[in-house]
């Protein structure tokens, strides 16, 4: 089935669904917001449904494959499937109205065939082909320049910090002296994106869903930077590292750095 699909014309036609459903959603009204599992922190809105709804239809007539989103009940991922998070960081969205994103990928199983993730407010559009590089309104992103340390800015959240303290006594806090700044978008496909382009190079999430990093993890990985679990022996059962804690990093000697000096080596690969 892998075989059948041509990547390339597919890619810019998911990317004008996604980029025509963003637009759509800048005029749609928020009329319900509920709390996930009674968490005030974790919001659900009707426009995450409805704009879900809307790429599930209209990504099956793109391509055929099974459906993988956040606001339903899902299968374990297998053989072709569509991966969509309708709106990625909808906290930001109904509090902010600014650095959310509609997050599409499409795996055949494991594999990354690509990813669509469109900053709606700024009119973003990332996308990533495997093996076909990935682009930024259509023009590519190159690799970014390796950093040092001291010279990159760190994508983590306190509650990031406050969970993966528990899980680790590496003296995680001393991570903030050792880069030049950290920051907190709330919004992982749009972290991982903006290390791909070259304006963050580092991001730690302590759990991350597939819906979260599965698009945006193509775009990083076609310029060469790598997402990675933090704690790899628990995330052997699992490739699609769901709600696992996560590295994303502008390369791997950075990745390598990271993880040796705070929780364990990174994978060869």
């Amino acid at each position: 089935m892998t075989a059948q699909v041509d990547c390339l014309p597919l890619a810019a036609e998911t990317a004008d669904l996604v980029r025509q459903t963003g637009q759509a959603l800048l005029s749609w009204q928020v009329e319900r917001i509920e709390y996930k599992g009674n968490d005030p922190q974790d919001l659900v809105s009707n426009l995450d449904r409805k704009v879900q709804d809307r790429l599930a239809e209209g990504l099956q007539l793109l391509q055929k494959a099974d459906f993988y989103a956040e606001e339903k009940t899902n299968a374990p991922i297998s053989g072709l499937t569509w991966i969509v998070d309708p709106i990625d960081g909808t906290t930001n969205f109904i509090s902010r109205g600014r650095d959310y994103a509609i997050s599409v990928a499409l795996y055949a199983g494991v594999k990354p065939l690509l990813g669509i993730v469109y900053d709606v407010e700024r009119d973003d559009l990332y996308q990533g082909i495997s093996g076909h590089g990935a682009s930024l309104n259509g023009r590519p992103l190159a690799q970014p320049p390796a950093q040092p340390l001291s010279a990159c800015i760190l994508e983590m959240s306190i509650g990031t910090l406050r969970n993966l303290m528990r899980r680790t006594d590496a003296g995680l806090l001393n991570i903030s002296r050792e880069v030049r700044a950290t920051r907190s978008m709330g919004c992982a496909s749009l972290a991982l994106c903006q290390v791909a382009a070259g304006r963050l190079q580092l991001y730690l999430s302590s759990r991350l869903r597939p819906w979260d990093h599965a698009a945006a993890r193509v775009i990083l990985e076609e310029v060469g930077g790598i997402v990675a679990p933090l704690f790899p022996a628990e995330s052997e059962a699992d490739p699609f590292l769901d709600g696992a804690p996560l590295l994303g990093a502008a390369n791997r000697d950075l990745a390598a750095k990271i993880l040796h000096r705070y929780f364990s080596p990174v994978a060869d690969g």
